[in-house]
C-alpha cells in the first residue's frame, strides 16, 4: 500500500502546482482542464500501474486488492456524477463516456 500513495504524492504535488501556477495567471485559459485530464487520464494510471507492477504474484491474488480497485473505480465514478450532476454541468451519457475513455487508457498501459 505504501509504494502505492508513494506514487500518488508526485501527482498531487503537481496538481498543486498547477493551482498555483493557474492563480498567478501564468498557464493561460483553459489550462486547468487541460492538465486534469492530463493527471486523470495519464499520469495517475502510469504511476498507478509503475506501483502495482512492483507487487509480488502473491500480493497480487488477494480478493482485498481487486475488491478495492474495483470499489475505487465505481466510487471516483459516482463521485464525479454526484458533483457534475449537481453543478448541472454534465449528463449522465457524458460522464459515461469519460469514465470509459480513462478506463480504456487505464487498460492500455495493463
Amino acid at each position: 500500500m505504501f509504494p502505492i500513495i508513494g506514487a500518488l504524492i508526485p501527482v498531487f504535488a503537481l496538481i498543486a502546482l498547477g493551482i498555483v501556477l493557474g492563480r498567478l495567471g501564468l498557464l493561460g485559459a483553459g489550462a486547468d482542464e487541460v492538465l486534469s485530464r492530463f493527471v486523470g487520464l495519464v499520469t495517475l494510471p502510469v504511476l498507478t500501474f509503475l506501483a502495482i507492477s512492483g507487487l509480488t504474484a502473491e500480493q497480487l491474488a488477494q480478493p482485498v486488492m481487486a475488491t478495492v480497485v474495483i470499489a475505487g473505480a465505481w466510487l471516483t465514478f459516482a463521485l464525479q456524477l454526484s458533483v457534475e450532476r449537481l453543478c448541472g454541468s454534465v449528463q449522465l451519457s457524458d460522464a459515461a463516456v469519460d469514465q470509459h475513455q480513462a478506463w480504456h487508457l487505464f487498460l492500455f498501459f495493463l
